[in-house]
């Protein structure tokens, strides 16, 4: 038993009833967040468009990652995600397969999932599709951009293997690390380590919250917009000034101790936070 994917730059033309939903959660169609709201009960793939540490895939295509730079991003995301994905068509996937080979990332490290337009539902590899040059099975493919979806729209939709989402975390496949946490709270930038270390990975999950999802301002720099739009958020003046006053605020709403003093207790309670959806 094979699990069904959809995928469409809108979330309004994706019906229920897949096991998984792709979506984007960066570049001009980022619908990563409307899914995961939509469809409470699925797993949902987030792929960046623009190359940012966030979400669990790359997207390798024209405009978009190459060969090169796509194996650098699954390099990269080693830790971050349980064997990040690789988007691409079949016809460039092996020199996918061998610029991650030359960074060191053997086949268990990520996911292969391959476009291959063919029309009757497959995952590439030498046994299925054979498509040539391609040595090894994929771990997904998109096998077709003709399946009916909602507003008479015409979707994507792809054939996942049994094991694409082993060890992911994700409410309906408890792997302990950490606990579920409601939809509307899914943050695409954790878990978060628990190090007390405000870093572009913790600040970029803030940005996430107290911009209401929008990835394009996530961009890991603590700046004047950042900065006065965590003062709105915590209800203070707003004045790009990350005094005693403000500190004092985000120390009580994550439970802190408040001293005024931003170190590392209070982004540890600000890290943990984020990671349950409470912040």
């Amino acid at each position: 038993m094979t699990l069904v994917c959809y995928d469409d730059i809108y979330a309004a033309n994706l019906p229920a009833g897949a096991d998984a939903y792709l979506g984007y959660v960066d570049g001009y169609w980022p619908d990563y967040k409307e899914e995961v709201a939509k469809f409470t009960s699925a797993h949902i793939i987030g792929l960046t468009v623009k190359g940012a540490q966030i979400g669990d895939g790359c997207d390798i295509e024209n405009g978009d990652l190459s060969a090169s730079s796509g194996a650098q991003w699954i390099h990269d995301a080693q830790g971050r995600v349980v064997r990040p994905i690789a988007y691409s068509s079949v016809s460039e996937m092996e020199t996918v397969i061998s610029e991650a080979s030359g960074l060191g990332l053997t086949r268990d490290k990520y996911r292969v999932f391959t476009a291959h337009y063919t029309y009757s539902p497959h995952i590439c590899g030498p046994s299925t599709c054979a498509y040539p040059g391609l040595t090894q099975p994929a771990d997904a493919t998109q096998w077709t951009d003709k399946k009916m979806g909602l507003n008479g729209v015409l979707i994507d939709q792809s054939m996942l293997s049994d094991g694409f989402f082993n060890g992911v975390v994700f409410p309906g496949n408890p792997v302990p690390v950490t606990p579920p946490v409601p939809p509307a709270h899914r943050n695409i930038y954790t878990p978060l380590a628990t190090d007390g270390v405000f870093g572009a990975h913790t600040c970029a999950a803030m940005q996430f919250v107290i911009f209401n999802g929008n990835t394009w301002d996530c961009d890991g720099f603590f700046g004047p917009v950042s900065k006065v739009t965590l003062q709105k958020y915590l209800g203070v003046q707003p004045d790009g000034a990350i005094g005693p006053v403000t500190v004092m605020a985000l120390q009580r709403h994550v439970r802190a101790t408040v001293d005024g003093d931003w170190g590392p207790q209070t982004t540890t309670r600000l890290q943990t936070c984020l990671n349950y959806g409470t912040f």
